[in-house]
């Protein structure tokens, strides 16, 4: 599939396809990312007749806002929509230091990977170039290619995962996605995630439908 994503001064063509496979396995979050992740997955299939012949597999770490909560929210609204079955191996153990720090940690995900028989998805993207938008916050830090998981989104910015939801109909998940990194409910407006997120919809001329509370 092709797609033009973006606001005009970012605009760019997004090309997404999935090799054949018998399995296939997201790292599901509460938010946008794994949720437009999720919709060119399924998308995809649709597209080309795979959808009720390859085995859909999401995978969420804990985290101590919720992930695990909206994830699993999230794949059922999903389930309804393209009348699918996606397994979800929920709460996987994390790491302190991760969840201190409100993310997965890479010797989790790596380990989830090399267990799993089938082709993973991750939806991490990192921070954009100075020239276009400054985070009070950041990252902390970078990801990369591996062969072990592919990712689709790593030179894309969060305006960009945001208008896929729009551009392929699946924008009804966005007020059940989070993306807050230092509370359960709601949000703080002053980390990272909160600050993207924002950064996000304002670029698309949109306002953000704001999440539904658990």
């Amino acid at each position: 599939m092709k797609i033009t994503i973006g606001p005009k001064h970012l605009e760019r063509e997004f090309t997404f396809t999935i090799p054949e496979v018998d399995n296939i396995g997201i790292f599901m979050s509460g938010g946008l990312d794994s949720s437009a992740m999720l919709t060119l997955i399924l998308k995809e299939l649709v597209e080309t007749n795979r959808l009720k012949t390859v085995s859909l597999n999401a995978f969420t770490l804990e985290k101590p806002t919720g992930e695990p909560l909206y994830a699993t929210r999230i794949l059922k609204k999903f389930e309804d929509h393209f009348q699918v079955n996606i397994m979800h191996v929920n709460n996987i153990p994390n790491t302190e230091e991760a969840i201190r720090q409100g993310r997965m940690a890479s010797t989790v995900i790596v380990e989830t990977c090399k267990q799993f028989n089938g082709l993973m998805y991750l939806s991490g993207n990192n921070m954009p170039p100075p020239d276009i938008k400054i985070f009070k916050g950041g990252l902390g830090f970078t990801y990369k290619q591996t062969p072990l998981y592919q990712q689709p989104f790593l030179n894309l910015l969060k305006p960009h995962m945001t208008d896929i939801l729009y551009k392929l109909a699946t924008d009804f998940i966005i007020p059940y996605t989070h993306s807050c990194s230092r509370q359960l409910i709601g949000k703080c407006n002053t980390c990272y995630s909160c600050e993207e997120r924002s950064w996000g919809f304002e670029e698309l001329g949109l306002a953000d439908p704001e999440t539904i509370d658990l």
